[in-house]
């Protein structure tokens, strides 16, 4: 192997790190499925920009229920909130996973399992569905199929939005 082809694999091996991540082209939808409590659900890959296993997040004082913490991630420090208290869920362990989202805010999102990740036809996904849960509200939202059994695409705007008002709520004078 001549030195020049070295050194493109090492500049290629690098890029891949830095280079977003190929989401949602063409016919196909990219998705983590995750376990949030006893529950399971489809994670759109492009809301992600990094999964970690085992990281503990520095325990730091708060009044916000879903904080977790403060890890650091990638040379800089991250918020972690609890994606279950966040989503309503009220049983699981103690989360061993943690997602931070793409976008200008970093923060981490912790949940209890990593399923896999899978690549779906656009035509595998639900785009207006009603949860007839007894319990539930009707809300609308969208759900994949995979292997005959649906589930719910976690839709991470009202999350975040969850967390800005808790932290609004929380805001001194």
């Amino acid at each position: 192997m001549s030195s020049g082809s070295l050194g493109e694999l090492k500049g290629d091996f690098q890029r891949s790190f830095i280079d977003p991540i190929a989401c949602d082209n063409g016919d196909k939808r990219e998705f983590l499925i995750i376990g949030v409590g006893g529950r399971i659900h489809a994670l759109p890959l492009s809301s992600v920009s990094g999964l970690y296993k085992d990281r503990l997040s520095a325990p730091a004082p708060s009044r916000i229920a879903s904080f977790l913490g403060m890890l650091g991630i990638g040379g800089g420090i991250v918020p972690v909130y609890d994606l279950r208290t966040l989503i309503g869920i009220r049983d699981g362990g103690e989360p061993r996973w943690l997602f931070t989202v793409r976008g200008p805010d970093a923060l981490g999102l912790a949940f209890d399992r990593f399923i896999g990740c899978v690549s779906v036809s656009r035509r595998m996904v639900i785009p207006d569905a009603v949860d007839a849960t007894p319990g539930v509200s009707s809300d609308h939202f969208e759900m994949v199929t995979l292997d005959g059994v649906a589930y719910q695409i976690l839709d991470l705007a009202p999350v975040l939005a969850a967390i800005n008002t808790q932290i609004a709520s929380h805001a001194g004078p």
